[in-house]
């Protein structure tokens, strides 16, 4: 097996695990040597059963170099931890066995994507995106690279997401939205009342 590390030892680096750990119940492929977290007072404890090794410069240090995967939802911490490690170490992606994914869904390096969720077709998911569970990605939308969406999102046809989204939980973009870089949307109704009146051009 091959040894993977989790950047983030909160609840999403948490989660991380678990599917990691879903993942080998179908094919035993890695070894999770534990967590890194720049919080110090999380050093040294045990989450889940696995270790919380130390910070990123304790990942830095290790000679023989583990893939890794940042797991978190905050935008610009991920880009930024990215950019840090970025030539040093290879990032992973992890999908959850559950998931159904058509051969028509391109996937960048990094991206995390929680069970119950469905992308159908033509759609390009970029680097290091977080799609957390029962959320349904339609057909021809791009989302950006190091945007969040989190649990029971609905983005329909042809919708397109900026660099460093954070889609709430619970949201619903109607067909062809378009939303900028860093774009923080609102959650529930708020988000779908925005967009109606988007469409109907107020």
């Amino acid at each position: 097996m091959t040894d993977i590390v989790i950047i983030g030892a909160g609840g999403i680096g948490r989660e991380a695990a678990w599917i990691i750990e879903e993942i080998n119940k179908v094919n035993e492929q890695w070894n999770l040597l534990g967590f890194v977290d720049d919080n110090s007072e999380m050093w040294g404890k045990e989450l889940n059963g696995y270790k919380v090794l130390g910070d990123i410069n304790t990942l830095l240090s290790l000679k023989n170099k583990p893939y890794v995967i940042v797991a978190m939802a905050n935008c610009k911490e991920k880009k930024r931890i990215v950019e840090k490690l970025k030539g040093n170490f290879e990032f992973v992606t992890l999908i959850h066995p559950s998931v159904r994914i058509s051969g028509y869904i391109k996937v960048g390096q990094g991206t995390i994507i929680y069970p119950g969720t469905i992308l159908t077709v033509n759609t390009t998911i970029g680097k290091h995106v977080l799609i957390s569970g029962n959320c349904g990605i339609g057909h021809d939308t791009v989302i950006g690279d190091y945007s969040s969406i989190l649990w029971g999102c609905n983005l329909s046809g042809y919708d397109t997401l900026g660099e460093g989204c954070f889609i709430g939980i619970g949201t619903s973009i109607a067909q062809g939205i378009s939303i900028e870089d860093g774009y923080k949307a609102m959650t529930g109704s708020n988000i779908i009342e925005s967009i109606v009146a988007m469409e109907v051009g107020q």
